[in-house]
């Protein structure tokens, strides 16, 4: 067997948005990295009978439909260059090609003059285009001849400066977006034709389409975004939108079960806020009644399971013939439940250890997931479990180690799950270094699934300890809600399964021993460290210093944290601040490693920057990487020369140390 190496990442291939068109014929995206222009490359494939057969070849392809009753397929793509050059100059242009799958190039169909991130096709020649759009900005399209020079000129000028008018004024993964929105339209293709379907100051944030009407959900501002969503729904004929008042719900996804009722995916967040977990809601336009038909109870819907080896979307919901298809989590596995529109379960799938997407066609369920210690691949699920490709084969030729399952008890009685991989060179009797790798989320969680980090500190010689302590997915609302309790229960849970491990695996050594942890788990590190010098050496990731400057600096600060914290600062600065990782900082043993993004608008680098000074102040060995051009989701979606200088960072300061 081959070791893993640090950078074996780059060979992965990662699969997204699957589709099947009404023949039968599947398709998906799959994406490289490409190391040597330090990006991602993204190609369509389609399969029937299992065969695969990869389509297109530029590498620039993206969201994408299938043409009703052909076998042809409509993309986005951005490989025209001279596009680039019209956004350079504030031009917005999105070009759509289209290619049959059983032959011949494909071929531009259209422009539309959007920022088209996502599209439906209502009906052949018909479009609906999700698409962003700023409002601080003249659209050049709608201008007189004469002028658009000089407003585009004036745009240029304005790149130097920026207005904030509304929070959140910027976003993860896209910088400065006070003012912008993401809205709907129509694109007539014989009339070449652009219509948008929305107001202004509407930000859609889910949409599904059932013949000629569209449903959406959207947030309004006033001076700040209300998380809660309003729905609505548009007939393309009539060119009448229905503005539905059903109360306060975050809505993550919203699709028609009749020209009448809609099926949501969201909470009312009563119970346990923002972070409850979602069901699914039944709406009467009529009536204007929301009625919950179904949750998954002793797990969730959706998945929370996580890896560094995903990368792309995938559905959590899906309706064909009038049934409701989940992607639902219990405990560490994944599975599909289908439920009809009253809630009851009428069929649920075998488990996979992680499904990231899936379609239905006459009853053939395909999903995309991890299995068995494998990367992604596609999986036909009948009575059993087939996989039915092999993107990832090479994986097989490497040492990937097993996944061993923990289940403890907390203090309050209840159980944490979690697991251990031993390292490549264990043998009985010897003693190896350990690292301890937190989660993020904080309700997300670790399952048995492949992930690429820790199985390469496995293969270096280090024990690999993780798991879900309390606010994490995988039980229920009552386990995950920390709400008001960081830094206690879930602490607790988390220094109890260290001491568990110790003292039931021999083979690690107590004096040896390393943590980290990314977004939660950076706080939670920079917690760990203001609490107990145990651990040799520390690696903090896009974490969390204070409560403080989350509130007002962070993209969902001023919602997440009030929900999560119960305070703000000036109704209870003294139980942020004791809440706060940085009150503590002078009390820091460790040697500690900071590892930030500049565009981290989730958990801003001033959060790690506050850590670093402080630790530097009192005199502790702490180093900081800080990485440009890159945002939050640098371990799972970073730049590829990004993602392999933060494995070399890491590794070599636990070798150092530890």
């Amino acid at each position: 067997m081959n070791r893993i190496k640090l950078d074996d990442f780059l060979t992965f291939k990662f699969l997204s948005d699957m589709k099947f068109n009404d023949k039968g014929l599947g398709s998906l995206l799959v994406t490289n990295m490409d190391n040597d222009n330090n990006n991602y490359r993204s190609y369509l494939y389609w399969f029937e009978n299992g065969k695969l057969n990869q389509l297109t070849g530029s590498g620039y392809e993206g969201p994408y439909q299938w043409l009703p009753d052909k076998d042809e397929i409509v993309f986005i793509s951005r490989k025209d260059k001279e596009n680039d050059k019209l956004r350079e100059s504030g031009e917005e242009i999105t070009s759509f090609y289209h290619i049959g799958v059983h032959g011949g190039e494909a071929v531009e169909k259209f422009k539309i003059l959007r920022n088209v991130s996502d599209f439906r096709i209502v009906r052949d020649g018909l479009y609906l285009c999700y698409y962003n759009i700023d409002l601080n900005k003249v659209r050049f399209d709608e201008l007189d001849e004469d002028v658009v020079d000089f407003e585009k000129k004036r745009y240029k000028e304005q790149e130097e400066f920026v207005v904030f008018e509304e929070i959140p004024f910027w976003g993860n993964g896209e910088g400065v977006n006070s003012k912008f929105r993401n809205h709907l339209g129509i694109y007539d293709e014989e009339k070449d034709k652009f219509k948008k379907i929305v107001k202004d100051d509407w930000d859609v944030t889910a949409f599904g389409t059932l013949g000629n009407l569209v449903i959406f959900a959207f947030n309004e501002y006033q001076d700040k975004m209300d998380i809660h969503s309003k729905i609505a729904y548009y007939d393309i004929c009539s060119r009448e939108t229905t503005v539905l008042d059903i109360g306060e719900y975050i809505i993550d996804d919203i699709k028609f079960i009749s020209d009448k009722e809609a099926i949501l995916l969201g909470t009312d967040g009563k119970k346990y806020g923002i972070n409850q977990d979602r069901s699914i809601f039944r709406v009467d336009f009529e009536s204007r009644e929301v009625r919950e038909i179904y949750s998954h109870d002793g797990g969730v819907i959706g998945n929370p399971i996580l890896s560094d080896s995903k990368y792309g979307g995938g559905k959590t919901m899906y309706v064909e013939s009038g049934f409701i298809y989940l992607n639902c989590t219990e405990k560490n596995e994944s599975r599909i439940v289908k439920i009809d529109t009253e809630g009851n379960v009428i069929w649920q799938s075998n488990y996979l250890d992680s499904i990231d997407d899936f379609c239905i066609f006459k009853n053939n369920i395909y999903v995309i997931g991890f299995n068995d210690m494998n990367l992604q691949e596609i999986y036909k699920i009948d009575k059993d479990v087939e996989k039915v490709s092999e993107f990832n084969k090479h994986i097989h030729d490497k040492d990937v180690r097993p996944v061993e399952s923990i289940t403890l008890k907390n203090r309050s009685g209840g159980l944490v799950d979690g697991y251990i991989i031993t390292p490549s060179s264990y043998e009985k009797g010897k003693k190896y270094p350990t690292i301890l790798n937190i989660h993020g989320g904080p309700k997300m969680q670790y399952g048995k699934i492949f992930f690429h980090e820790m199985q390469f500190w496995a293969n270096e010689g280090y024990v690999v300890i993780f798991c879900n302590p309390r606010g994490s997915h995988g039980k229920c609302d009552d386990f995950a809600d920390i709400r008001g309790k960081y830094g206690s229960i879930d602490y607790d849970d988390i220094m109890d399964f260290v001491d568990y491990c110790i003292e039931n695996y021999e083979y690690i050594d107590k004096d040896r021993m390393g943590v980290t942890g990314g977004s939660y788990g950076g706080f939670m590190t920079n917690w760990i460290i203001g609490k107990t010098d145990m651990f040799k050496a520390a690696v903090s990731q896009r974490g969390i210093a204070s409560w403080i400057t989350m509130f007002t600096a962070s993209d969902i600060g001023y919602y997440f944290v009030d929900d999560q914290t119960g305070a703000t600062v000036w109704d209870n600065h003294d139980e942020m601040w004791n809440m706060s990782p940085l009150k503590y900082a002078n009390k820091v043993k460790t040697p500690t490693l900071f590892i930030h993004s500049e565009e981290d608008f989730r958990c801003p680098s001033i959060e790690s920057i506050q850590m670093f000074t402080a630790l530097k102040y009192f005199g502790v060995d702490t180093r900081m990487c800080l990485f440009k051009n890159e945002n939050h989701g640098l371990s799972r979606g970073g730049r590829p020369k990004s993602r392999v200088r933060r494995m070399i960072e890491i590794t070599e300061w636990f070798n150092k140390h530890i």
